[in-house]
């Protein structure tokens, strides 16, 4: 049984495969792969991109979703994860989590007997990077080459795009402060934005990380990113953000809101990634 833990999970063949069947979807390809079919989202924490593309993908390939919000299952809390995915999986025929320890994930799809997505823990957000990278290949019609400039620290989304990036053969950088860096493909300069064709910003405070807010917004002030710059990047270079935004702390209105912004695109194109998600699941049992 396939289950979407972790961008490690997929091949470049099937990246690939699912960037077409995107686009198909977005096309206006119909498929009814979940007739029948019946899907679950699960959180411990805020959701609305994610919540709601997951939802509209299932149910555009025939399928019934449901949602459970934070705090209504109490994963790990008022139950045990085993006893959870126990009982998701003998209702539903996927479950989609949203978590903080991807622990929590390798039990569900361990104990559960379906297919399971990690729409977000603490290390990976495959599902935003899968979409993001979608939307990359449709703006820039595919590129065999192109060099994503990530600014902030390495965060989840971070992590599954650096991945991806690298099995397509396309540069990825982050810049920002040291202490936050992964290993390997980062700099504390921010002249690697001359190199950009896609500039992505991030939040610097993720969900779990409250408690170093003031630490971190103090390390990444240098790395706010202005309209000056952002047009430091190359003429052709977009915009991008998972969101949500904080708008006037980590980047000025200009540039969320100005020509080169791809985000609603971005946002939408998460429907359809996760439909090409979706139907692989279902069909590769």
């Amino acid at each position: 049984m396939f289950h979407l833990l972790s961008t490690h999970d997929l091949s470049t063949h099937l990246i690939h495969n699912w960037i077409q069947r995107a686009a198909e979807f977005k096309a206006g390809t119909l498929s009814d792969c979940a007739v029948g079919k019946t899907g679950v989202f699960i959180t411990d924490r805020p959701s609305l991109r994610t919540r709601a593309s997951f939802t509209l993908a299932f149910e555009a390939l025939g399928g019934t979703f449901h949602s459970f919000l934070p705090g209504e299952i109490g994963l790990g809390q008022r139950e045990s994860t085993k006893d959870i995915a126990g009982v998701l999986g003998s209702y539903y025929d996927m479950i989609i989590a949203r978590v903080y320890e991807p622990t929590d994930l390798v039990v569900l799809s361990q104990q559960s007997g379906v297919p399971v997505v990690n729409a977000l823990s603490k290390t990976e957000h495959p599902a935003q990077a899968l979409a993001d990278i979608f939307t990359i290949s449709e703006y820039f019609h595919n590129p065999a080459t192109l060099h994503l400039v990530y600014v902030g620290d390495a965060s989840n989304t971070a992590q599954s795009l650096l991945f991806l990036c690298d099995q397509l053969g396309w540069q990825f950088t982050l810049t920002g402060p040291e202490p936050y860096h992964f290993p390997t493909h980062c700099t504390t300069d921010l002249s690697v934005l001359t190199q950009a064709d896609v500039v992505y910003t991030d939040t610097w405070v993720s969900m779990g990380q409250e408690p170093e807010a003031q630490a971190r917004n103090a390390a990444f002030a240098p790395y706010y990113l202005t309209t000056q710059l952002f047009e430091q990047a190359k003429p052709t270079a977009v915009f991008m953000n998972d969101m949500p935004i904080r708008r006037g702390i980590e980047v000025d209105d200009a540039v969320v809101d100005g020509p080169r912004s791809i985000i609603y695109q971005q946002a939408e194109n998460r429907i359809y990634m996760q439909m090409a998600i979706i139907e692989h699941l279902l069909t590769h049992q």
